[in-house]
């Protein structure tokens, strides 16, 4: 993670640099499945709860999170910036396939009620009644 600051124009810039086995420019299949809009969206977060307190830095714009992607074979460092950073809900994109990325403050609250009732099942299903094929399947 790098802080990278702009004291002229006040701008913080967060970056994280990420080595990867894919090419550089396949990135965006990686984001989606190790979920990097979660630390993106937490590491905003906590930054920018820390700039608010400071008396310098609350003053800044911090900007949205970029990756710099690099793989040791094709050596073609890539930035990636990633436009939905400050969003609170859930994502949606649609290409090939629709892709959700729920908000980490819903999947934050989601796993404390699991840690904390022990169910015997995942919430939304039913041990006394039917479960909706349906329902399931255009959740996948």
């Amino acid at each position: 993670m790098l802080l990278l600051t702009d004291h002229e124009n006040k701008i913080v810039y967060p970056i994280d640099l990420k080595t990867s086995s894919h090419a550089e420019w396949d990135f965006y299949e990686s984001f989606v499945q190790w979920r990097y809009d979660i630390q993106a969206r937490l590491y905003w977060r906590i930054i920018r709860a820390n700039m608010d307190k400071d008396p310098v830095f609350k003053d800044y714009k911090l900007d949205d999170y970029r990756f710099i992607v690099v793989n040791r074979w094709t050596l073609t460092p890539l930035v990636w910036i990633f436009k939905d950073t400050r969003a609170v809900t859930k994502l949606t994109y649609r290409g090939k396939s629709q892709i959700e990325l729920e908000s980490p403050l819903v999947i934050g609250k989601q796993l404390y009620s699991y840690l904390t009732s022990r169910p015997p099942v995942p919430t939304g299903i039913d041990v006394t009644g039917d479960n909706d094929l349906r329902k399931w399947l255009n959740t996948l």
